[in-house]
């Protein structure tokens, strides 16, 4: 029997508060696509898109993992993941920050394995920790 999966959701974000999800850097991109950017990239139709990020002038050139969320905390209540264009910046591996999505940005919803978020447990737990120290990078 053949498994089905679910269509990729793309969701408008403008004006919302995304928050970096951590432990990522090592997940696998979906079938079919050799990195998370070309992924969301076929899913919108957008070739060169900005960051997502407000107020930052760089282009979108990796596919940044965040979760709908305004801060680390309130992260941590969301399981799903998705993709936004952004900037090596605003992509850092360190990164705990929460960053306001520019008008016009989608986010594309992308499925994480199960190796994939027991990766992320031990980087999402230090980025909690960081929040609650009012840290922004660990």
């Amino acid at each position: 029997m053949s498994e089905l999966k679910a269509r990729p959701r793309v969701k408008p974000v403008g004006g919302r508060w995304l928050t970096n999800t951590l432990g990522t850097g090592g997940a696998d991109p979906p079938r079919g696509f050799n990195s998370f950017i070309s992924y969301w990239r076929a899913q919108t139709g957008v070739a060169n898109p900005a960051c997502y990020a407000a107020g930052c002038p760089g282009a979108g050139t990796g596919g940044g993992h965040v979760k709908l969320a305004g801060s680390a905390v309130t992260a941590l209540a969301k399981f799903d993941w998705w993709i936004v264009p952004a900037c090596s910046r605003h992509n850092k591996r360190s990164s705990c920050g929460s960053y306001k999505a520019k008008p016009g940005v989608l986010a594309v919803s992308v499925e994480a394995g199960v190796g994939d978020r027991l990766r992320a447990l031990p980087a999402e737990g230090k980025k909690l920790i960081a929040a609650f120290m009012g840290k922004h990078h660990l």
